[in-house]
């Protein structure tokens, strides 16, 4: 079942780089092994509810979009790898922003409504759902300097997979590899 999760294309149906088969990775090469398939459709427990799961499951997280990066770079596929390499620093900064629950309440105060009868406190709110245009400002409020580095290459990945290579510098600011 595992196996069928990856395509061998990029998000632009560009063709494999390195010429490798249109296979579906098996089981055996998943970065899922040893992961029973009941953990994977759980779903994730929300900071509200559990604080200390919620941060091991964004770590572990981190650590299956990481190796789904560097797989995905050996393989040749250098947009889907660098989603991988983004998706695992916004998983990381989620998990590590638990720590950080108290400082991140005076930036962050009030309550969300995510339902019509469901309220949550707004810092856990963005702890789950940890919004791409508020990383740089939580780090920044962490006060991480490598950390800091760390989530502005992770933007500039996230970038570069919607925008690719541009030889023109017309759509992207990247003109070759």
């Amino acid at each position: 079942m595992w196996g069928e999760l990856w395509r061998p294309y990029c998000p632009s149906n560009e063709s494999r780089i390195d010429g490798g088969n249109d296979e579906p990775l098996g089981r055996e090469s998943s970065p899922f092994q040893g992961v029973e398939e009941s953990d994977m459709t759980e779903g994730l427990v929300k900071p509200w509810i559990d604080a200390k799961k919620y941060q091991a499951d964004r770590f572990r997280e981190a650590l299956y979009e990481a190796d789904l990066a560097e797989r995905f770079l050996n393989d040749g596929l250098i947009r889907n790898s660098v989603g991988k390499a983004y998706q695992a620093v916004k998983a990381y900064v989620a998990g590590i922003s638990v720590d950080y629950r108290d400082l991140l309440l005076k930036y962050y105060p009030g309550r969300k409504k995510i339902s019509p009868i469901k309220v949550v406190e707004k810092v856990d709110w963005i702890i789950a759902i940890m919004p791409s245009n508020k990383l740089r400002e939580i780090v920044a409020i962490i006060g991480d300097k490598e950390l800091r580095f760390i989530t502005e290459i992770a933007l500039d990945l996230h970038e570069f997979q919607y925008n690719g290579f541009d030889k023109d510098v017309e759509i992207s600011r990247y003109s070759k590899e």
